[in-house]
């Protein structure tokens, strides 16, 4: 008869055991999520940008994506949903990207080109609270655009999501 007595603390002591050691990943919170829209290019006519659309997306993606921390909509997602958005703008354009994607957050943006110098104008609405928090670079050549990508998306890792990151470290340092 001990037999099934011991059977029975066993088994409750594995419960119990990976109750203690697992409790986090049992009631973990889930990541936040953030959809990035493509950025408006301002530009001459002559001059075809389109590349930079896809290529601040992707790097976007790239930099805010923190497994367990912050989930970006994934691109397809987005290039899937492109044609439902086209007609909105504004704040009625970042609201429904927020609905149809269920995301926390929302970066859109625009680059505009003169003089062969970028400015580089994002802006990442929180739809719990209700405000859009602004960030900003200039960029002297195309060459040095991707580090300015780069640097707004270490402050958007910062400021949003208190994530800090290699590229914010360097620009601490900076100050």
């Amino acid at each position: 008869m001990k037999e099934p007595h011991t059977f029975i603390k066993a088994i409750m002591s594995v419960f119990i055991l990976g109750g203690l050691i697992f409790p986090y990943t049992a009631f973990a919170n889930p990541p936040e999520t953030l959809a990035v829209l493509p950025f408006d290019i301002n530009a001459d006519k002559n001059k075809n940008l389109d590349y930079l659309k896809k290529g601040i997306s992707t790097m976007f993606y790239s930099r805010l994506t923190c497994p367990e921390k912050v989930a970006v909509v994934p691109l397809k997602k987005m290039a899937s949903l492109e044609a439902e958005l086209k007609q909105l703008s504004g704040s009625e354009l970042v609201h429904e990207t927020a609905r149809k994607t269920g995301s926390s957050y929302v970066l859109y943006g625009t680059i505009t080109r003169l003089a062969g110098a970028f400015s580089i104008d994002a802006k990442v609405f929180d739809t719990a609270e209700k405000q859009y928090m602004a960030f900003f670079e200039q960029s002297k050549n195309s060459d040095d655009l991707i580090k300015k990508v780069d640097r707004i998306a270490a402050a958007i890792n910062h400021k949003v999501f208190n994530r800090t990151t290699v590229t914010w470290e360097q620009m601490e340092q900076e100050k």
